[in-house]
């Protein structure tokens, strides 16, 4: 599974794959329009990494259920993501 991929390296192939903030902006690259160096973090990726969170799910469904307090929840969430290690199986 490829987690990182430069603008340079992201094919046609790769629109699902990266997204289309990132593929627009290989294709840009690719056309000689001025795009800074940049890379991005496959959805496979970071799939993988949030399903290695206990209980992400869970937090993902109660979103619907937050009214109150919805970026105090969301603060969890991210937080859920940033401090949960990469797993082993994220090979390049």
């Amino acid at each position: 599974m490829r987690i990182v991929l430069p603008f340079a390296a992201i094919a046609e192939s790769d629109a699902d794959s990266v997204g289309p903030k990132a593929f627009h902006l290989a294709q840009m690259s690719r056309w000689g329009l001025p795009v800074p160096d940049g890379f991005c973090i496959t959805t496979s990726a970071y799939q993988n990494h949030v399903e290695s969170i206990e209980g992400f799910p869970e937090m993902v469904a109660a979103l619907a259920d937050v009214a109150a307090r919805p970026a105090v929840f969301l603060e969890k969430i991210r937080k859920a993501i940033v401090d949960q290690p990469l797993s082993p199986r994220q090979g390049s």
